[in-house]
């Protein structure tokens, strides 16, 4: 079965009302995604605590990816270079962490990162271990809360 469709025949007032259909639909699936429970309308306030929430979310997985990258250091062999580089660069995206109540995550994933940083340069690695393990229990109770 063949279908075909010719477009010639169209006024532009019709290709108009096709056009506002498609937007009313693009736009009423936006709405359904941000509609607050109870199906009320979305006020300023609600809006803003939307934007918190994906703030909250970006900056947790700033967390998470950094903890991640700090793991792998810790799986492979003491390189102090690779250590060093990778500390550093821990240090310089948790400046992307911006909000008060990541303060203590973010402190955590700090203080791992210098303590993998120190045991690459000769530091003790069980003292590394425990910091990168305190602070993905933090991280992890932060991720949770917003969910």
């Amino acid at each position: 079965m063949e279908i075909e469709v010719d477009l010639n025949g169209l006024k532009i007032s019709n290709l108009a009302v096709i056009a506002l259909v498609v937007v009313l639909v693009i736009l009423g699936m936006v709405g359904y995604r941000v509609t607050p429970e109870g199906n009320r309308i979305l006020t300023w306030e609600d809006w803003q605590v939307q934007k918190a929430h994906l703030a909250y979310r970006r900056e947790v997985g700033v967390l998470q990816s950094a903890l991640d990258r700090l793991a792998q250091v810790m799986n492979r062999t003491p390189d102090p270079l690779r250590a060093q580089m990778t500390a550093d660069r821990v240090l310089r995206d948790l400046d992307e962490v911006r909000l008060a109540v990541l303060e203590p995550a973010k402190g955590a994933v700090s203080e791992a990162a210098l303590a993998v940083r120190a045991w690459a340069l000769g530091g003790e690695r069980d003292a590394a271990v425990q910091a990168v393990a305190r602070a993905v229990e933090v991280v992890q109770q932060v991720a949770e809360e917003v969910k």
